[in-house]
């Protein structure tokens, strides 16, 4: 599979970087960190993925993180893979990214944190549900879904408030989504009050 890997061949190197990341053999997992470090970015980019689907081990990390430095097309891939697998890089990438000027950044974080399903990742959601821009805050209204709580109604009934209207909207969407009694209060008391 490593010959296939570095064929030449990009279907048959796509098809060998998957089918490598399923194996998981020490051998598999050498063979895809030497692909990100080739000069195919569309290898590279699956090497990348592969290799979130061995295991975050310390090397996988460290080869992941040096990639995405030397290759800014797929940094914002690797910092979700190192977000969702909770690896405290991962962690502490998010929270640089809600922390920081980029939308974008801080919206793929959220998701990436929505899918981690750990308490700090929570926290980090929770977080990003008080950001300045309303996109971040929108995104972390609808990755909160998953965890539908009277914590989580809470928080949405206090959104349903907010002064962004899309905001709003997302956030009585949401509480639809839910659809508990309390749920189904603060939608119609929001209605009301036409906010």
């Amino acid at each position: 599979l490593a010959d296939s890997l570095f064929s030449g061949r990009r279907d048959e190197a796509l098809l060998a970087a998957g089918v490598l990341g399923r194996i998981g053999t020490e051998d598999a997992r050498q063979a895809l960190v030497t692909a990100l470090t080739g000069k195919d970015a569309t290898l590279a980019a699956a090497a990348a993925n592969a290799l979130g689907q061995v295991g975050m081990t310390d090397s996988v990390k460290s080869a992941l993180l040096s990639a995405a430095q030397a290759n800014p097309q797929f940094k914002m891939q690797v910092r979700a893979q190192m977000v969702q697998s909770g690896a405290p890089e991962g962690l502490r990438l998010a929270e640089e990214l809600l922390n920081g000027k980029d939308s974008a950044g801080a919206s793929q974080a959220v998701w990436a944190l929505a899918q981690n399903g750990t308490a700090e990742a929570r926290r980090l959601l929770e977080r990003a549900l008080d950001s300045k821009d309303p996109a971040v805050r929108s995104s972390a209204i609808s990755a909160l879904v998953q965890y539908p709580d009277e914590r989580v109604t809470d928080t949405l009934r206090r959104l349903s408030k907010d002064a962004d209207p899309s905001v709003r909207a997302m956030a009585l969407s949401s509480l639809g989504q839910i659809g508990s009694e309390r749920a189904q209060k603060a939608i119609i008391d929001a209605t009301r009050n036409g906010k």
